[in-house]
């Protein structure tokens, strides 16, 4: 156990952005089960259907969270204790006078002042004490677990925050973990530089405006390995120096608006040579919190191609699709999958409980260095490297042992799915091009049977929008299939030898990439995929139900550039905390693998199509893929800071409804 990181993060109040993301939510998690902070303010978007309380609410409903539920709902007490060092008093007493019990408290968290709302208290949070008529069962969920929800927005000024809000933040807050930003590389520039660089500096503004950051705290900013994907060969932890002006960058790019900016920001991304606007925009936010970070002790965190969680809290939790996860997603649903260059490129993938215990625990080591900035990579590239032809096979092994996490027949584009690689670059080019030039062909004829066959035109919009995707995915992501970095991870592994902690992983080296690989593909069907598809399929039911005599008409949904929009796959309805048998855990298709449904259909043949041939080696550990706590819940999604890709839950939806 390590004391050291239990002990900081006892006594610091932490903001966290982009908490509903992959990185966020396991940060959030990891927080929560193995160190609880003094007070966790949560910085979120509202939506129109949901507020940012409800959709932080919804997130702590799912079964990543499962074991954070049982230990502070007195089922692991001793647990708890053993974490913690601390059961709790079994009282607490705010500035007011008035006392109220709460057997969540945490010993040694602070003051009452810091959880109760009464009139003079100060900040006031969410919650009251129990003698206050504002507590509602949903205040009381957020407070038993020391959480204080802000709506904001990166994109606004003072990222949307109230006077009250900014002063609350600034009085207590000792330590900003920024996890937020925009991830798919064909959005939109002006979305994508708003959010990954503007909104970043945002952060950084006000963590400069905390006193308790700037003096004893830390300034966390989650990148991305490929924000130095313009270079090749091996890729050190640091910030490359540059004849580049990026301050005078940021202002042409800030100074200009429409088709200007569009123009000006293409012509900087293909001068610098990046290969998307996502990494040309994470490239530009290090350096600018490098050159504003002043006295603030700073710390920027690369993460490779994030994937699936490999040991805690359990093997195989993802929230939705992307990366390597989108190859994986696509094969779940059949596709033949001809993919650029042998295969032999290292592909850099790492388990999203390492990104958060490398974030977490370089906190500990960076706290208090006033004016010091370090770059840290998590990345498998350097100590375990693995090639896209190997991740691809284990895959495939997942499909083969995939029963009762089938996707449903109807959603299935064939009864196989193959991954073939394709060395002649010419050759790979001409298919291609001959893919695209057939599809055009058939969203031709699927338009013409639509105006004489609606109901038929519908039915074959959907394998036609699905091959639309996968061509999309392919184009994306072909220059990191081709290309290969190698990130350095010396202060990684420099982390993990100076003190073992399994609650906060760092051992690399040691990740079995089969065990890992077959968890993510049950792990994708379990808690994205298929939530996804029953959504789906309830929508369908309830439409033919309220209208039987409409006739049914094709239409193309126009993709909506704000990431936080009601999407399949971080949607806030009540149904989402009080429905298990449509989307939870009781549900047949989501039970643990050592409970198999009486007639599981029959597992897509899947076939991968390759030179090599390899056997990994088994988990030592023989963890099941399972949440041991049965928790209802949609999947939820946010900002992640994963390569992104463009199939998600909501790009899914579309191709499939």
């Amino acid at each position: 156990m390590g004391e050291r990181t239990i002990e900081f993060f006892r006594e610091q109040s932490i903001l966290l952005t982009g908490a509903t993301g992959t990185v966020g939510q396991v940060v959030l998690e990891r927080l929560l089960r193995c160190a609880p902070p003094r007070r966790v303010y949560l910085l979120t978007r509202s939506r129109p259907k949901a507020s940012g309380a409800q959709r932080i609410l919804d997130l702590l409903q799912q079964p990543l969270f499962s074991a954070v539920h049982r230990l502070w709902e007195g089922e692991g007490e001793g647990e708890r204790e053993a974490h913690t060092g601390s059961s709790g008093p079994a009282a607490s007493e705010c500035t007011s006078g008035s006392r109220h019990s709460n057997r969540f408290w945490r010993g040694n968290r602070g003051s009452g002042a810091e959880v109760c709302g009464v009139s003079g208290c100060r900040p006031a949070p969410l919650s009251t004490c129990r003698g206050c008529a504002r507590r509602t069962p949903e205040d009381e969920i957020l407070h038993r677990f020391g959480i204080q929800v802000m709506d904001g927005d990166l994109q606004k000024d003072n990222l949307g925050l109230s006077e009250s809000d900014l002063d609350t933040l600034r009085a207590n807050v000792t330590v900003v973990v920024n996890c937020a930003a925009s991830i798919n590389f064909d959005d939109p520039f002006p979305q994508l530089f708003e959010q990954n660089v503007s909104g970043a500096l945002r952060v950084l503004q006000l963590a400069r405006a905390c006193d308790g950051v700037r003096s004893s705290g830390c300034f966390v900013h989650v990148s991305t390995a490929y924000a130095n994907s313009n270079r090749r060969g091996v890729i050190e932890e640091k910030l490359y120096e540059s004849d580049i002006d990026h301050e005078h960058t940021f202002s042409e790019l800030n100074r200009t608006t429409g088709e200007e900016h569009q123009r000006l920001a293409e012509q900087l991304r293909v001068h610098y040579g990046h290969p998307n606007n996502y990494t040309f925009t994470k490239w530009l936010a290090e350096h600018l919190i490098g050159s504003r970070h002043g006295d603030l002790p700073t710390l920027i965190i690369r993460p490779s191609i994030i994937g699936s969680t490999y040991r805690t809290p359990f093997n195989g939790w993802t929230s939705a699709p992307q990366g390597f996860g989108a190859l994986v997603a696509l094969g779940a649903f059949g596709a033949f999958l001809r993919l650029p260059s042998d295969g032999k490129a290292i592909g850099d993938v790492i388990p999203a409980d390492y990104v958060a215990s490398a974030s977490l625990r370089a906190t500990v080591q960076m706290a208090g260095r006033v004016g010091r900035l370090e770059v840290m990579h998590v990345a498998s590239s350097h100590a375990n490297p693995v090639t896209w032809s190997e991740l691809s096979r284990q895959a495939v092994k997942g499909f083969d042992k995939l029963r009762m996490y089938q996707i449903p027949q109807q959603y299935m584009i064939s009864p196989r799915c193959v991954y073939t690689w394709c060395s002649s670059s010419w050759r790979y080019a001409l298919m291609h091009a001959l893919d695209d030039a057939a599809l055009v062909l058939a969203q031709l004829l699927v338009s013409l049977l639509g105006v004489v066959f609606p109901a038929l035109g519908k039915q074959l919009s959907k394998p036609v929008r699905f091959l639309c995707r996968r061509q999309n995915v392919l184009k994306l992501l072909h220059h990191f299939i081709c290309n290969q970095w190698i990130f350095k991870t010396d202060k990684i592994r420099e982390l993990a030898h100076r003190e073992h902690d399994p609650d906060f992983p760092l051992d690399v080296e040691n990740i079995k990439w089969e065990p890992w690989c077959i968890d993510y593909v049950e792990g994708l069907c379990r808690y994205s995929l298929i939530p996804t598809l029953e959504r789906i399929t309830k929508r369908e039911k309830e439409q033919a139900t309220h209208a039987p005599d409409k006739p049914t008409t094709t239409t193309t949904t126009h993709r909506d550039t704000d990431r936080d929009r009601d999407s399949p796959s971080s949607t806030s309805t009540s149904a989402t905390t009080t429905s298990s048998t449509s989307l939870g855990m009781c549900n047949p298709c989501c039970q643990s693998s050592n409970h198999p449904p009486e007639s599981p259909p029959p597992s897509p043949s899947p076939v991968v199509e390759s030179d090599e041939s390899s056997e990994g080696k088994g988990r030592s550990d023989g963890a099941p893929l399972m949440s041991s706590r049965k928790i209802s819940g949609t999947t939820t999604e946010g900002d992640t800071m994963a390569l992104p890709s463009d199939v998600s839950n909501d790009s899914i939806e579309r191709a499939c409804c």
